[in-house]
Parts: C-alpha cells; structure tokens; sequence
C-alpha cells in the first residue's frame, strides 16, 4: 500500500528566481486577505453606525437640530399626570399660520391635544422668523403670546420660577391666565401659559380647560406639572440660534 504520506518522485532543488517567485505569491495571498478582512471590517462598521443613510436622511437630520420642528412637542416629552389627561386623545396637526405673514413669520407649526368634553386642552404653536431680531421684536410686542386664552375678563399673571426651573430660551414668560389677582407663587392655575425665544423661533405653549367646561369651572392645574412641559421644550431649544 502506498503510504499517502509519501513524496512521489524526485523533485529537484529549488532555484532562487523560484523561490522568489513563491514568495511574491505568497505575499500577494496575504495582502488579498488583508483587504478582504478590511472590507467586512468597513461593512460592519457602516451598518453600526448607519453610514448607509442616504444622503437626503442624513441632511435632514441634520437640519432637525435646528429646525422649526426640532422644537415640536410629542407625547414623549409628557409626564405621567400628562400622560393620564390626554390618554386616547392624539395630536392635531398644523402646518400653516392662521393668515398669510402671520406676524411676519417665515414658517409656522401648531399641535394641540385634548379640548374634548374628557380632556382640557394642550397646545402648542411654533414661529420661525426670518432672523433672531424679527423674533425678539415680536417677543416684545407681545410677552405673553397671542392666543385666545386671554378672553372673558382672563388676565395674565406672570409667576416667579427662580429657584424652580432654569431655562434655556433667551427670553420667557410664564403666566397664570386668570381672573382676579393672583401671587406670583400660585400652586395650581385654571390656565397655565408660556412663550419663550430661542434665536429665531418663538414657542408658545397653553394649558388650560376644555372650550366644554363651564365658564364657572373650577378645574385648575398643578404648577410642576405644567413647568415640566416648559422643561421639555426648552431642552428642545438648547444651542438653536
């Protein structure tokens, strides 16, 4: 039997110009394999950190750290008592100011929650501004907002936060929308308001009863609770010029 280990044959010496040539060959193989595990080594580290996104996804995302809707509230910023007021009640969505120019504003976003017979009402409205001195202009003009909650003898009580929240916007007001007087430390409020500026965008947000309510309602709401909407939208707005 032939011993499977055998040489078969005689094979002659070597050369050095065959030496060098399996030499090269071999280090051919190697460079190959290099590159071959530097190939999966790159795809792996694009799936991992998602160098695959098309170029539009990455530049909208991008634009998202500082874009009107970067500062747009969602159901994840809301706390557990929020949570349980608007439970089965989702956003309405707006894209357009309620005339044409609305204040001179470059674009414009709403989103309300609520205002049912069940559910008060959250709403929030964004202005973007052609430059940060439109926006403080109109921030002067009008300190605590422009919307409707102001009505039927409602006067707006501006509340002290020192020591309570520190915010990001550069210029705020948080008021208690109220008939009467009120101290500047209210706990609870029928109606809460906020409107902040960040560079050039203006956020207004309103907590107040359902339009279902009684005029004489005595709903009101927790001060932490609605201070902790104001803190979730102005996260949003750090660093957005």
């Amino acid at each position: 039997m032939r011993n499977k280990f055998a040489t078969v044959g005689c094979s002659a010496p070597l050369s050095s110009a065959q030496k060098g040539v399996g030499s090269v060959y071999i280090i051919i193989r190697r460079v190959r394999a290099f590159f071959k595990f530097l190939s999966v080594a790159a795809i792996l580290t694009c799936i991992l950190t998602g160098c695959a996104q098309r170029p539009a996804d990455v530049a909208r995302a991008e634009q998202t750290v500082d874009s009107i809707d970067g500062l747009a509230l969602t159901e994840a910023d809301f706390g557990p008592e929020l949570v349980g007021l608007f439970r089965g009640s989702p956003p309405s969505d707006r894209a357009e100011p309620p005339m044409p120019s609305y204040l001179g504003a470059a674009a414009y976003r709403s989103r309300a929650w609520g205002d049912t017979e069940n559910a008060p009402l959250l709403y929030e409205q964004i202005f973007e501004f052609p430059d940060a001195g439109h926006a403080q202009a109109e921030f002067k003009a009008a300190p605590h907002g422009r919307n409707y909650h102001l009505v039927d003898g409602y006067r707006a009580h501006e509340v002290d936060i020192r020591g309570e929240i520190n915010l990001a916007a550069v210029d705020y007001t948080i008021f208690c929308a109220a008939r009467g007087s009120l101290s500047p430390s209210e706990p609870s409020c029928p109606g809460w308001g906020f409107r902040g500026r960040y560079g050039r965008y203006i956020v207004d947000l309103v907590l107040r009863g359902s339009r279902f309510e009684p005029i004489d309602s005595t709903t009101r709401f927790g001060r932490d609770m609605f201070f902790k909407v104001v803190e979730a939208v102005d996260a949003k707005g750090v660093g957005v010029s």
